[in-house]
């Protein structure tokens, strides 16, 4: 999906920014289905404005402006890179740091961000303060309920999607995942902010071996090779990989 916008935008990001470059190619699957989704599901046209919220280095930003949308690219605690990257792409006009308070979004995108927040009450206030009356929240995390966490808990390696070495390493808040959600865990957190659920799926965004940051051929395991051969047997919450969930705002 939009392998054209696709190919512009790791074009403008790979001699200057190339490991950028190699996680919009890994992240396309889900950055594209995302936008897809919500354009599918709502009635956003290209008179809308819509908030890309925690953009990071602004990709699915860029792939809206892409296909002619109005959208504003906010990251709060935008890095270095993430700056290098909105001039690059050539988004550095509607990349910022900070909105006003009485700004107002027909619909706002929360794409891998709300996993990334230990309390995520304040942020999803804030979404729901910026969302006009009837808007829209398009919502993309993983699900953590997929095999391999399983795979994790039946081990007894962690309970955490995280390994502890990363996460007592860290010296940032908002770098690693904090909490994962259920759907039925994310369906309620949207409702519980002022949002009904309008959309919702479980959706595999696994990237294709050629898209990934290390696409080396790997010997599959013993139990992945079963688990390939008998996945049409399993639920979508234990197959794939995404949760993704449209609200709207009561």
């Amino acid at each position: 999906m939009y392998e054209k916008e696709k190919a512009n935008i790791i074009s403008l990001l790979e001699k200057d920014s190339p490991s950028v470059a190699a996680i919009a190619k890994k992240n396309w699957k889900r950055y594209s289905k995302i936008v897809e989704l919500m354009l599918d599901h709502s009635d956003i046209d290209k008179d809308s404005l819509i908030l890309d919220y925690g953009s990071g280095h602004g990709i699915v930003s860029k792939l809206l402006i892409l296909l002619g949308y109005k959208v504003c690219s906010f990251e709060p605690h935008a890095s270095e890179a993430e700056f290098k990257s909105s001039k690059l792409l050539g988004i550095d006009d509607i990349f910022t740091t900070s909105l006003e308070n009485n700004q107002q979004f027909d619909c706002v995108m929360l794409n891998d961000v709300i996993e990334h927040l230990s309390i995520p009450r304040f942020t999803m206030e804030h979404i729901n303060n910026l969302t006009r009356k009837d808007g829209y929240l398009m919502v993309s995390t993983p699900n953590v309920l997929r095999y391999n966490l399983w795979l994790r808990y039946l081990f007894r390696t962690t309970g955490h999607p995280l390994s502890i070495k990363v996460f007592i390493e860290s010296d940032n808040n908002y770098v690693h995942h904090q909490r994962e959600y259920t759907l039925k865990e994310l369906i309620y957190t949207l409702n519980h902010f002022g949002f009904e659920s309008i959309y919702k799926n479980i959706i595999d965004t696994t990237p294709q071996r050629i898209d990934s940051i290390d696409h080396s051929p790997k010997p599959a395991s013993p139990l992945r090779k079963i688990f390939q051969v008998t996945k049409w047997i399993w639920p979508k919450s234990f197959t794939n990989n995404n949760l993704m969930v449209l609200g709207r705002k009561i």
